[in-house]
């Protein structure tokens, strides 16, 4: 069958040729007289040039089985110059393949498409998904296994969230094995951050990443990831600080207001009255009152340097705690050497 019809189109082609050479404008005739019969014939020869393996995937019944690099035989037509020009980039564009723009050829060209030759192109590409196991993997030399059993779900791999700090927060459900759900993070800029020696917890923004033990190209690219150093926003803590001790930290000493400032308005304004109770409890509350340095200047700044104890791309969530102590000093270096060192470069 195959065969056959490549011999009818051929006949066909040969005798709209001829008919198209007989008469007045016979280039514009001739091309569209082989589009219409015989461009299989070029179709496939410059699929043989370009990809042989995606030529041997077009027809593969009709194939010569012993070829290392299986062909599809064209069909023998003497091809004009026009109709090589309207192929050309056709056959071109075959290393890149591009659905949308092979289908509008296809519709300039009025190819016939009965055979089945550019129907089997587009057929969809086998998707490469990722895996844990060792059966579908080479072996620690180099060579090849040969895989006895299908891939199983249960062996399964996801690509990484590599969650983003934006304003859009994004989250996906994913449902995982047994029936369970993980929360995918996308993107976020908030999150729950714990004071740990004043023992209170205050959601607030993420601001920037500024370290990562692990790898810098996740600083640059402001990914949120376990253990990742960032700074938030302290005025939720600022807030419940002045409420609970009646401190006001990180503000700068009141200068003395000029006689204009005074009439603009500019002046600060006058503190609440306190009643004598609410007195007692914060002059009660301020003799065991603690605060770091490094952490009231920080305080002073707007920002906290905190460390995300989180996974956001398994629970979509970016929480975490304020860094004190030995482990505030030891990022605080870090973070110094890494600015002493841009500053060279």
């Amino acid at each position: 069958m195959f065969f056959a019809s490549a011999v009818f189109n051929a006949g066909v082609a040969g005798c709209c040729t001829g008919l198209a050479l007989s008469f007045p404008g016979a280039p514009q005739a001739l091309l569209q007289s082989c589009l219409t019969f015989g461009a299989f014939s070029f179709i496939i020869e410059g699929l043989n040039k370009q990809q042989p393996a995606l030529a041997g995937s077009y027809s593969s019944k009709h194939l010569n089985k012993n070829l290392v690099h299986p062909k599809v035989l064209p069909l023998q037509l003497p091809l004009p110059d026009e109709l090589k020009g309207a192929f050309s980039s056709f056959c071109k564009s075959l290393a890149k393949p591009n659905r949308s723009k092979h289908l509008e050829l296809i519709a300039k060209c009025r190819l016939s498409c009965k055979h089945g030759y550019l129907l089997k192109l587009y057929r969809a590409p086998s998707v490469e998904r990722i895996s844990r196991d060792s059966m579908h993997k080479r072996r620690a030399t180099g060579g090849k296994k040969k895989a006895w059993r299908k891939k199983r779900k249960y062996e399964l791999g996801r690509q990484p969230a590599n969650t983003k700090l934006s304003s859009n927060k994004t989250v996906r459900r994913i449902r995982v094995r047994g029936g369970n759900v993980k929360w995918r993070a996308l993107r976020l800029d908030t999150g729950n951050y714990s004071w740990g020696s004043e023992a209170v917890t205050r959601k607030t923004r993420i601001l920037d990443v500024v370290y990562n033990a692990s790898n810098n190209e996740l600083v640059r690219t402001q990914t949120l990831v376990k253990s990742a150093i960032v700074q938030v926003d302290a005025t939720p803590f600022k807030q419940w600080y002045l409420q609970h001790y009646g401190v006001d930290i990180g503000r700068k000493k009141k200068a003395q207001t000029t006689k204009k400032e005074a009439e603009e308005g500019e002046a600060p304004t006058e503190e609440v009255k306190k009643s004598n109770n609410l007195q007692r409890k914060l002059e009660k509350r301020q003799k065991d009152r603690k605060l770091e340095a490094h952490i009231e200047e920080q305080f002073a700044g707007g920002r906290l340097l905190a460390c995300i104890s989180s996974r956001p791309g398994q629970c979509g969530r970016a929480d975490g705690y304020i860094l004190e102590g030995k482990e505030l000093d030891f990022y605080m270096k870090k973070l110094q050497r890494k600015k002493g060192k841009g500053a060279a470069a």
